[in-house]
């Protein structure tokens, strides 16, 4: 987890809140106080691996 405040800026943006709020509701999101990982995945023509480095 990344509890440093740049991460939790950036997970708390006025736009990002306004954009959650438009999903929930005004005031029912409760803001990201740390952030986990974000794996991305990129094309190509072999099987994805999961996270933990295993085929699917």
């Amino acid at each position: 987890m990344y509890p440093q405040q740049p991460f939790v800026d950036a997970a708390n943006t006025p736009i990002l809140r306004s954009a959650f709020d438009l999903l929930v509701g005004p005031g029912r999101w409760h803001p990201c106080r740390s952030m986990g990982i974000f794996p991305v995945r990129f094309p190509s023509t072999e099987d994805p691996a999961t996270p933990a480095g295993i085929s699917t």
